[in-house]
């Protein structure tokens, strides 16, 4: 059955048999607490492609990005960071950063706007850090210009700011920006990245920085109890679809455009945002929640469910469409029709 968003899921057995075979073709060791061959190669290869010194590999993103401003706290003898309304950390995480860190997060900007150099230069309080999730998935994989972020970049730098990236889905930025992705990684003083999401693998992050950075990263990643006995499970996974699917990204943008423009011609579809900047986007659709189910349930088109964010005004519903590997099935002309069907 086809799909509209997203990946395909595996079932858990081919999982295991495609992890399987790509273990044994490439004589992959188990690791012991964070050390084996395989896995600490495997965070080499990462930290040189992003360029930075060193990376980490770990089971949470949350784990991830709670170190990194524990670190940078901690550093700058400071207990406040910033980050915008729509952050993980204070949007995701039940207070985490509070509750287990004893940190205070002060808001930059506003809820529905990309982040901007006024933003960070009004904050008007002194703070370790400054958190930026590029794209920004609360504004539908928003992203502000390139430049606009080299000068927040050298504003932070000026001001002994640290800059750390929420880079969950960096590599969907990629194609908007047209820069390698150590150009614009070169802008931030410490980044994470996630398997999960546009790489489609299963559970595991990774956290890159300078040397010291990641060595005290290795410290709260016991703390947190992430450093587990084995991370193999998770680590090949991360690797195997990395390499499967990293090549997809410009692909996917240009679906991406394919489909914004079918969506146009629908004048009861509001896209956020207008002009989408990566293979994200997010659709008010004139739809209750109870109207979209039932026509996922029987769509005659394959699965057409999205992320659904719920009911944002009645009978309106706010989706994310995440265009990955299993989108690029579809032509311009089939996705019309399915439009087609959940508004009729």
């Amino acid at each position: 059955m086809k799909k509209i968003s997203g990946h395909k899921k595996m079932s858990i057995s081919e999982w295991f048999s495609v992890l399987a075979q790509y273990s044994e073709e490439n004589n992959i060791d188990r690791d012991v607490y964070g050390n084996g061959k395989f896995l600490n190669e495997f965070e080499s290869e990462m930290a040189k492609k992003f360029g930075m010194d060193k990376a980490l590999f770990m089971p949470s993103g949350v784990m991830a990005q709670l170190m990194a401003i524990r670190i940078w706290s901690e550093r700058k003898k400071n207990n406040r960071f910033s980050c915008h309304s729509t952050c993980h950390l204070t949007r995701h995480e039940n207070n985490a950063y509070q509750e287990l860190h004893g940190l205070s997060a002060v808001i930059y900007g506003k809820e529905h706007k990309v982040v901007s150099l006024s933003d960070i230069q009004t904050i008007g309080e002194s703070i370790s850090s400054v958190v930026i999730e590029l794209p920004m998935r609360h504004l539908g994989g928003d992203l502000p210009e390139f430049e606009e972020l080299r000068a927040i970049s050298d504003y932070c730098r000026s001001k002994g700011i640290a800059l750390h990236l929420d880079g969950a889905r960096i590599f969907e930025c990629i194609p908007f920006y047209q820069r390698p992705l150590s150009e614009i990684v070169a802008l931030f003083d410490s980044a994470f990245l996630s398997f999960y999401k546009g790489i489609g693998s299963t559970s595991g992050s990774m956290l890159f920085g300078d040397t010291d950075f990641i060595d005290n990263a290795k410290i709260w990643l016991r703390r947190h109890g992430g450093n587990l006995f084995e991370l193999f499970p998770l680590a090949v996974s991360a690797k195997y679809f990395f390499q499967k699917n990293e090549c997809y990204f410009h692909e996917y943008f240009e679906k991406t455009k394919e489909f914004a423009e079918v969506i146009s011609e629908f004048k009861s579809i509001h896209m956020i945002p207008s002009s989408p900047k990566t293979n994200m986007m997010h659709l008010l659709i004139p739809l209750s929640a109870a109207e979209l189910a039932k026509k996922w349930d029987e769509s005659p088109f394959g699965d057409l469910r999205m992320g659904n964010w719920g009911e944002v005004a009645p009978s309106v519903c706010r989706l994310e469409f995440v265009i990955g590997r299993a989108s690029l099935e579809w032509s311009p002309q089939e996705f019309k029709e399915a439009l087609n069907y959940l508004l009729k």
